[in-house]
């Protein structure tokens, strides 16, 4: 499976920051730190974007699995009919359609089942990148009241 969406914005914001502390103290400027925020708000844009798909992609499984849940039932009622109408082969019929229903009805469990938890991974992860963009965003004050404080003397 391809590396997560998570994993990549996490390497990717941690490289940069620390590349932009390391620029920011060489050339002593806040427009480093000011793009570094910028990138971060871009890899929280990111996740965010990842988060609604996968949510959605969860819905629709779970739509699907109550769609193929009412079909299944639906199988129910008309094979019990076609047994009391005597076909047996209608009423057989039936029975295997609900039997594969049911079985694709299951397989959306682990659909669903695996977009919750990479939910809770994405949420843990812009729960993070948001944290990380505040230290940042408050490095950047406190770079900018130092710099004031030391041009007034």
């Amino acid at each position: 499976m391809a590396e997560s969406i998570f994993a990549r914005v996490s390497r990717l914001l941690s490289a940069t920051v620390e590349d932009a502390v390391d620029r920011m103290e060489q050339a002593g400027g806040d427009a480093v730190m000011r793009e570094a925020i910028r990138e971060a708000d871009r890899a929280i844009d990111e996740v965010k974007a990842e988060h609604q798909s996968t949510m959605a992609r969860r819905l629709q499984a779970a739509r699907q699995q109550k769609m193929l849940t009412e079909r299944a039932e639906e199988l129910t009622t008309k094979a019990k009919f076609a047994l009391g109408e005597g076909r047996e082969d209608l009423a057989e019929a039936a029975l295997s359609r609900q039997v594969d229903f049911e079985a694709e009805a299951k397989k959306l469990d682990a659909v669903q089942q695996q977009a919750r938890e990479e939910e809770q991974r994405l949420d843990d992860g812009l729960a993070a990148l948001s944290a990380r963009k505040r230290q940042m965003e408050d490095a950047l004050q406190a770079y900018l009241i130092s710099r004031r404080e030391a041009a007034l003397g």
